[in-house]
């Protein structure tokens, strides 16, 4: 699930696993979804990872080799801009 969210370009903001045999940790539970709200309330900004940069990468690259399989992606990311930007330009703009 985490490599689909990055291929999305999501921004992973923490996890929360729990086993059949483990105790919930609300603790954690807690902290994530203050940290979720901070976000959502324009009190904290969102922090792209390496991965966030390098899936983003990787996307760029397979649709301008693709662009007729990929026909809707090519559009959108040619009238975003996104073929002639990198990461961190995305990033300041989003």
């Amino acid at each position: 699930m985490n490599h689909i969210a990055l291929l999305l370009g999501m921004i992973k903001l923490g996890n929360l696993i729990r086993l059949d045999n483990e105790k919930f940790d609300q603790k954690k539970l807690d902290k994530l979804a203050n940290k979720a709200g901070k976000i959502l309330e324009d009190r904290s900004k969102l922090k792209p990872s390496f991965m966030n940069s390098l899936y983003f990468s990787s996307m760029k690259s397979i649709i301008k080799k693709n662009e007729a399989y990929f026909e809707y992606e090519s559009r959108y990311w040619k009238e975003a801009g996104w073929l002639t930007k990198n990461f961190k330009q995305i990033n300041q703009v989003v």
